[in-house]
């Protein structure tokens, strides 16, 4: 029983990452809804998917919770209205964002302004159906995202 107990822990544990950066908002060019980060060269929507900005320079609105097909839909959808390539960010990008000194949620809300501390899809796969994904709740990663449980978005181009 024990050697099945050690089985499951090795499938969904082993594969938590601690994650230990830290952010600072003169890492980026805030311009409207988009902040560009400059060490990265990326631009990241400042809302989560579903949130909107507003001109009092804050995201309003319900976030979304969406499946990864869902999500790869909702950055289509955005590169056809907003223009550009927008995409749902890997693993070690999304992870670039946590912010271990802030209290839930785990980002920057400086830049990122209504931020649920929740769980963010990303692009990157940990095995056959799942994805990694990052917990702003506790600054995390974790490499059980089943692809049809709805998690959060963050677009990135």
């Amino acid at each position: 029983m024990l050697n099945i107990f050690c089985a499951v822990c090795a499938t969904f544990f082993v594969q938590f990452q601690p994650i230990a950066s830290e952010i600072d908002v003169s890492d980026y060019i805030l311009n409207g809804q988009e902040a560009t980060n400059i060490n990265q060269n990326l631009v990241w929507l400042r809302c989560s998917a579903g949130q909107r900005w507003t001109d009092d320079e804050i995201c309003i609105g319900q976030p979304m919770l969406l499946t990864h097909d869902e999500a790869i839909l909702a950055s289509n959808m955005a590169s056809e209205q907003l223009g550009s390539s927008w995409r749902l960010p890997t693993r070690t990008e999304l992870e670039r964002l946590v912010c271990k000194k802030c209290s839930p949620p785990k980002i920057n809300d400086a830049v990122f302004p209504n931020t649920p501390s929740g769980t963010f899809w990303t692009s990157t796969p940990s095995r056959k159906n799942f994805f990694w994904i990052v917990s702003f709740l506790n600054g995390n990663s974790f490499g059980v995202g089943y692809r049809g449980q709805k998690r959060y978005l963050r677009l990135v181009r």
